[in-house]
């Protein structure tokens, strides 16, 4: 009987034993699984850390575009104002010596010369 028990025992301690290394391997790939997930997501908060920078570095780059943007339509309306007085400036100009063009004709005629008057 003690040597039938001695081969129980032995069989208990093999399987136990079996149970034992069966054991150590789960929680090994648990351990594994466990850091696999950890590392991948240090590289997902590592991506979006930098996707953030990267969004705030578009960000300040949209705000200066649209300053430059800014500060060219007041450029081109404070020209545009320019181009206007000058325009209007011109046209008066043009309306003066056009009307000193007719007096010049009209004391011609009256004097009856014939002096070419520039234009005519």
């Amino acid at each position: 009987a003690t040597k039938e028990a001695l081969a129980q025992a032995r069989l208990a301690n093999k399987q136990q034993h079996g149970l034992v290394v069966e054991w150590r391997i789960k929680v090994e790939e648990s351990v594994e699984q466990i850091a696999s997930g950890q590392r991948e997501a240090a590289a997902l908060r590592e991506e979006l850390e930098a996707r953030a920078v990267r969004i705030t570095e578009l960000d300040m780059l949209v705000l200066a575009r649209e300053q430059e943007v800014r500060r060219l339509r007041e450029q081109v309306e404070a020209l545009s104002i320019r181009l206007q007085d000058y325009m209007e400036r011109l046209s008066r100009q043009e309306s003066q010596l056009k009307a000193q063009e007719a007096l010049l004709r009209a004391n011609n005629v009256r004097r009856g010369s014939v002096v070419a008057v520039p234009g005519t």
